[in-house]
């Protein structure tokens, strides 16, 4: 469940957002969490821009999103997006939002893997990548979000 405090900050934050919304993160950061929360609460609706899980740029220059459907539609859409595609989809989409989910804590994510059954090998790999993408995201992303 989402604490009240994110429940204040994501109300006035989508509420205003009529063209696509960008949620990217680290693994167990809880997108997919958040990529319910909105369907549920805000009237979005999800575009699934790559469903076999092939990312690269040329891809999503060469993908038609139906994005203008789900706005014509009346509903506002969000998508999953690894960090390293948000240029490409905001270079084809300009007027897009991007929000990267942070963690609290290292040992929260740990956590988190911890009661998905993850051994610990895969725990320890998770969150090698997870300290790699977030030097990553300081280092070269950080402009690219908007909050």
């Amino acid at each position: 469940m989402l604490s009240q405090n994110f429940t204040h900050l994501v109300s006035p934050f989508y509420k205003r957002i009529p063209n696509p919304l960008i949620i990217s993160g680290p693994s167990y950061i809880g997108k997919k969490y958040l990529l319910n929360y909105l369907i549920l609460n805000f009237n979005c609706q999800q575009i699934n821009p790559l469903i076999d899980n092939t990312y690269s740029p040329s891809r999503i220059h060469k993908t038609d999103f139906n994005i203008s459907k789900v706005i014509q539609s009346n509903k506002k859409p969000v998508t999953i997006l690894p960090a390293h595609l948000i240029s490409s989809f905001k270079f084809k989409y300009p007027l897009s939002r991007a929000i990267y989910l942070l963690p609290d804590s290292i040992e929260l994510l740990e956590k988190r893997m911890k009661k998905q059954n993850l051994n610990p090998i895969q725990i320890e790999t998770n969150l090698t990548n997870t300290l790699e993408e977030l030097l990553y995201y300081n280092e070269y992303l950080k402009s690219l979000f908007d909050e």
